[in-house]
């Protein structure tokens, strides 16, 4: 069961939200449903665009950041229809980059999957670099999605399966160590 909001404040371009039971907790949500913030013990944690898209519901969209406790940047990236894309980078509560990496919207066959590509990047909390390579898009092979009920009564089961895309490592893999040597490379 989901938590009552209330109604903090009333402001000229949308209206603050608390959470029932829950003081440290607070949101934004803008007149025109685009603007989004989210604070925990008046801590900005949260922040981006929503909208209504599908069935009333409320879909992320466009830039969204999210912050550690400290006010620092957690993650920042894209949404279109609730889903991730485009370039994602990710911090360390130090500030120093944590990883980066692409997601792509891949549409085949009537189905749409969101898959790593392009260069990827991972580092050390110190900021040196721990890993980098990249990423391409592969067609899976079958796989079992679920059973649905058949038969004239429905009392026997059949598997139903599909295709998808998927992410794998191409190219090649560079490991670091911390001091900044190259630890292995591994080409896929």
């Amino acid at each position: 069961m989901g938590e009552k909001r209330i109604v903090l404040r009333e402001e000229s371009n949308g209206t603050l939200f608390g959470v029932e039971n829950d003081t440290t907790l607070k949101y934004f949500i803008g007149d025109s449903l685009h603007t989004y913030r989210l604070w925990k013990n008046d801590t900005l944690l949260l922040e981006g665009n929503i909208g209504l898209r599908h069935r009333d519901a409320l879909h992320k969209y466009g830039t969204w950041k999210e912050y550690y406790t400290n006010g620092m940047l957690k993650a920042t990236g894209m949404y279109e229809d609730d889903m991730p894309v485009g370039l994602w980078r990710f911090f360390y509560a130090n500030g120093n980059a944590k990883s980066m990496f692409t997601i792509s919207k891949v549409i085949s066959d009537s189905a749409t999957c969101y898959c790593k590509t392009g260069y990827f990047e991972n580092n050390y909390e110190n900021g040196s670099l721990r890993l980098t390579g990249y990423f391409k898009v592969t067609l899976d092979s079958l796989y079992e999605v679920g059973l649905i009920p058949y038969g004239r009564k429905l009392n026997k089961l059949k598997t139903i399966t599909a295709r998808g895309h998927r992410s794998q490592p191409d190219l090649t893999w560079t490991y670091y160590k911390q001091t900044g040597e190259i630890e292995r490379k591994v080409t896929y």
